[in-house]
């Protein structure tokens, strides 16, 4: 399959890459970038925003995941 670019990494969140941070307290989503990011209380996920949201996660009002697509 020629037209496959597998292994470039853009963007595709079933490739088991980082997309999001979970804050483990709060239990609010933040993006990779995001200041909260760096807490004790985080841990790295590889799901989708709509999987997250489905979960009843809600998104940081700092760096609102939410919006950035």
């Amino acid at each position: 399959n020629s037209d496959n670019n597998a292994g470039d990494g853009s963007g595709d969140a079933s490739n088991g890459e980082v997309t999001y941070i979970i804050n483990t307290n709060s239990k609010k989503i933040h993006l990779t970038t995001c200041r909260y990011a760096d807490s004790n209380n985080t841990e790295e996920t590889t799901k989708t925003l709509e999987e997250l949201l489905a979960d009843n996660y809600p998104a940081c009002g700092v760096c609102k995941p939410d919006k950035s697509e």
